[in-house]
């Protein structure tokens, strides 16, 4: 009878022992249930830390505050609402890891006076040093209206006010690397559309309308690695689009390049660059104007590829090659592309430019342009 009541006892103890411990891993999940399902307080970073959301309106109703307040990386979701948010000064990312992101259609404007770049991605610096740089950027969903008739630049530069070096852009990025622009509409900025300078790299911009700015639509200056794509530029003051200042690498692809005042493309002293699947039609100068930075520099245009082009009813010539390889510019080929309707000719120059083949320089179809240019 004892040794059965031993038996007895000692299997309740390890009842109560093993329901306690079950109790206690209870406890631990409803401690961590509390704080919401893995990834409520905002995505994880490469080193396993957290990011903040915040929303515009629900949590601030600034935008560039809000952007402010993410000292360690974070997403920006902004709503839509009946009017434009209205921006007094730039919404200034300065920081790594920082996403801005928009409902569906959502518009954001610069106000009467402002003179300030409507999103600035990097550094203001006149020169963005390396320890300023940034990395991993995304904006994405948004309108941007730079309300370029109520802006009057402080000075012949068109710089911002206390920006110096800083143009009145819908976006800027300087100094950035690793940067994604996607679903945007740019329009009506005092300067430049997009605009992408100080060394940035690897940018990827697709899904992107810029026009009725007035500078260019698209700007590279100084940039490497940057793939732009499924784009429309039209409509600029001046160019298209307009690469500069040693940039390379550079991947710009089905696009629609059209009606703006100046030439639809702008390329000087660049390398190692594509040209694919674009329709360059009724700009009021050049289809494309290639050259050098300055006479004897030897910065040229190296090794550009042209291929899968419709170059019609530009003002003048479809392709103008002002440049040679005395002024360093060799080894830049077009093909496989049709040319036709261009008031001031086919292809100009060309020293330095290879034509290859599946060239069309004609079509009883297509007529000149019956646009008026200013």
């Amino acid at each position: 009878m004892d040794k059965t009541y031993r038996c007895t006892f000692k299997i309740l103890s390890l009842l109560v022992i093993l329901l306690g411990l079950a109790g206690c891993f209870e406890g631990d999940k409803g401690e961590k249930g509390d704080q919401g399902p893995p990834g409520a307080e905002g995505p994880a970073g490469h080193d396993g830390t957290s990011f903040a959301r915040v929303t515009v309106p629900d949590d601030m109703t600034d935008i560039a505050a809000a952007v402010a307040s993410l000292t360690s990386g974070g997403i920006v979701f902004v709503r839509a609402q009946d009017a434009c948010h209205e921006v007094t000064s730039p919404i200034h990312i300065n920081r790594s890891n920082i996403s801005l992101i928009g409902e569906q259609g959502v518009c954001i404007r610069l106000a009467d006076g402002a003179n300030q770049p409507v999103i600035l991605i990097g550094s203001s610096s006149p020169t963005v040093s390396e320890a300023e740089r940034i990395f991993d950027i995304h904006v994405s969903g948004f309108k941007i209206d730079g309300n370029r008739a109520n802006q009057k630049p402080p000075n012949e530069n068109d710089e911002a006010v206390g920006l110096p070096n800083v143009k009145i852009n819908a976006i800027a990025v300087r100094g950035a690397e690793r940067v994604w622009l996607n679903q945007l509409v740019l329009t009506s900025a005092r300067s430049g559309g997009l605009v992408i300078s100080q060394q940035s790299r690897k940018v990827f911009v697709h899904d992107v309308i810029m026009s009725d700015n007035f500078f260019d639509g698209l700007a590279v200056d100084g940039a490497h690695e940057v793939f732009i794509e499924n784009f429309v530029s039209e409509s600029n003051d001046f160019s298209g689009v307009s690469i500069d200042t040693g940039s390379s690498g550079l991947l710009i692809q089905n696009g629609v390049i059209q009606k703006n005042g100046d030439n639809g493309i702008f390329v000087r002293f660049t390398q190692e660059s594509r040209f694919k699947g674009l329709s360059i039609t009724d700009n009021c100068n050049f289809g494309v104007f290639a050259s050098h930075a300055n006479t004897n520099s030897q910065e040229g245009v190296v090794e550009l590829v042209f291929s899968d082009l419709d170059i019609f009813r530009n003002s003048s010539a479809a392709f103008q090659f002002a440049t040679d390889s005395s002024q360093g510019s060799v080894d830049n080929v077009i093909m496989s592309s049709r040319i036709a309707g261009n008031a001031g000719g086919d292809i100009i120059g060309g020293a330095g430019l290879e034509e290859f083949g599946n060239l069309v320089f004609a079509s009883t179809r297509i007529g000149p342009t019956n646009r008026i240019c200013p």
